[in-house]
This record gives structure tokens, C-alpha cells and sequence, in this order.
């Protein structure tokens, strides 16, 4: 229904639809140039602009394995992915930035994607990805926990964008050039602009959390399961500045060169120690047994003369 207020003929006409773009884009309605024909044939052209928008569909944010199961817990290096969930039907797209890890109690905390939607640290976390012939969004990561807290929690901005939103073209450290879902085009100034959003422009945007869940030791047994087409891109990339990821088949452990650097010196001390023990014994014994060989020879014995003198008197 298209009701006019303040119009001062509203008892006796009928709309005239002579010059009217009704335009269907994305859910967003734009009805313009409405002209009104007054029962004496008189066209006034109706100035005021009707439009309606489509609520924002709900998003979910998921933390699964490779047969798509949430996870709860989990062990230190499998392969696990970050979901961002779309009804496929939407009429919008959705891209994902600040993406953030934190503990349980949100003292520690790593920025894992930033406001770009481009990957900080891709031994961590790699770029978000559309799936296939879907909306959703993904990105393929191992299983990772902090020093001091064992609950790992992700946080992330996901913004709905008209259509489909481009990629953002990210240059990674030690990395090809690679693509997210997550840059950021013109976004619209207020809620009556709508005439001048196009496809890409963001809508709105929502913080969303994703659940707990608890990290352990690595697995003592490797997994027999063959990677899939995600997985096989995590094991194929490079790794960023200032973090190490030890593989071991399927399984992997992500530490920082600060800890390997300690890790290394704490090796190189215990050396030091043990070889500096093993010479302080090999001395001792050494001294001990010269000691020993020359109390042997200093020890007294009758000379031959006296001996002789013992047998002379004797006899």
C-alpha cells in the first residue's frame, strides 16, 4: 500500500504509475517519480521517495573440524577451520575483520585478522575464504592454545554488505599474494541514503563471539585421516615473521622465537654444565692418580747395604 501524506487532493484520485522505476535490488525498494492524477485530470508529481529494506539475515560463528562438528575440545595442532555461517538464499554477503583469539578470563588476547580483513599472523590463522557455491565464509587453522590458559575464544566483526562483497588483496609476509573476504567498500552515511548504495557497500555490522573450547597435549598417536582440500592448503603455506610451526605429519605446535630462543639457551647452558662436570672429574681422577703412583715410589724399603749388615750380624 502507498500512502501519501500531507497531500492536500487525498480524497478523490487515483495513482498513475506513468513514470515509476520500482526497483528490486538485493531487497531494497526505490519507488520515485510517482506521478498522482486528480479527478480533473491534473498531474502533480508526488516528490516523497518509499523505501523499504530487508532485515539482516542471522550469521553464526562456528569453530569445526573436518567433518563440520563443533568442537570442544580439542589437541595442541589438529586441523580445525573458523566457519562464518550465511543462509545461502540471502540477498546479502557478509565479510569478516578484527578478527581476535583470547583466553578464558580476556587477559590474553592475539589479533589474528585485522580491520582490512587480511591475515596478521597465517601460521595462525589464514585468510577467510567462500566456500564453493555458498555465502559462508572459512578459514583453515591448527588447533592452538596460550602459554598460561588452555580456553580459546574467537571474537570478530561480520559485516553485511549488497550482494556479494569483493575480496580484499593481501600481501603476506613470506607468503604468495593472497585474497580475504574482507575489504571494506564506501559505506553509507545514514539509514535515508539508501538511493545511493551500490552493490558492496557495507549495511551494518555485528560483533559476534564464537563458543569456548579447550585445547590439550599433543595426540602420542599420529591420524590416519586424509587431509582435505583445506587442510592441504594448511600445510602448504609459509609461515609469517616471529612465530616457528613445528610439523610432525598431521600434528604441528606453534611457539614464538622468543620461546625457541630460550628454549636454545636453556639447551646450551645444560651443555656447558655437563661438559664442565665431566672435565672437573676427569681432573680429579687424573690428580688422584698421580698422587697414588708417586706415594708408591717415595715409599721406604732397607737400602742393600743395610740388608747386608742384617745378614752379617745375623750370622
Amino acid at each position: 500500500m502507498l500512502t501519501t501524506l500531507g497531500y492536500p487532493e487525498a480524497d478523490n484520485f487515483k495513482t498513475n504509475f506513468t513514470f515509476a522505476e520500482l526497483a528490486l535490488v538485493f531487497d531494497i525498494i526505490h519507488i520515485v517519480n510517482i506521478s498522482i492524477v486528480s479527478a480533473v485530470g491534473e498531474m502533480k508529481p508526488l516528490a516523497h521517495t518509499v523505501t523499504a529494506v530487508a532485515p539482516t539475515p542471522p550469521i553464526r560463528l562456528r569453530v569445526v573440524n573436518a567433518t563440520d562438528q563443533d568442537v570442544t575440545g580439542v589437541e595442541l595442532g589438529d586441523p580445525l577451520f573458523l566457519k562464518v555461517e550465511l543462509a545461502d538464499e540471502s540477498v546479502y554477503g557478509i565479510f569478516g575483520s578484527d578478527l581476535v583469539a583470547k583466553g578464558s578470563s580476556g587477559t590474553e588476547t592475539v589479533l589474528l585478522i585485522d580491520e582490512n580483513g587480511c591475515p596478521v599472523e597465517p601460521s595462525v590463522v589464514q585468510a577467510l575464504d567462500r566456500l564453493p557455491g555458498s555465502k559462508s565464509l572459512m578459514a583453515p587453522f591448527q588447533a592452538f592454545k596460550f602459554a598460561s590458559d588452555a580456553a580459546v575464544q574467537f571474537q570478530m566483526t561480520v559485516s553485511y554488505c549488497l550482494d556479494t562483497c569483493p575480496p580484499a588483496e593481501c600481501d603476506v609476509p613470506r607468503s604468495t599474494h593472497t585474497k580475504s573476504f574482507g575489504r571494506r567498500k564506501r559505506r553509507r552515511r545514514s539509514t535515508s541514503q539508501f538511493t545511493d548504495l551500490l552493490p558492496g557497500d557495507v549495511i551494518s555490522d555485528v560483533t559476534m563471539e564464537s563458543p569456548m573450547f579447550l585445547v590439550t597435549n599433543l595426540k602420542p598417536t599420529l591420524d590416519t585421516e586424509q587431509p582435505s582440500r583445506w587442510e592441504h592448503q594448511l600445510h602448504s603455506k609459509d609461515h609469517s615473521e616471529g612465530h616457528i610451526h613445528v610439523k610432525a605429519h598431521n600434528q604441528g605446535l606453534c611457539v614464538s622465537l622468543t620461546t625457541l630462543y630460550i628454549i636454545g639457551a636453556i639447551i646450551g647452558a645444560l651443555q656447558v654444565i655437563i661438559v664442565c662436570v665431566c672435565a672437573s672429574l676427569f681432573f680429579c681422577r687424573t690428580e688422584h692418580d698421580i698422587r697414588t703412583k708417586t706415594g708408591t715410589s717415595t715409599k721406604s724399603w732397607p737400602s742393600v747395604s743395610s740388608r747386608r749388615k742384617l745378614v752379617c750380624s745375623h750370622s
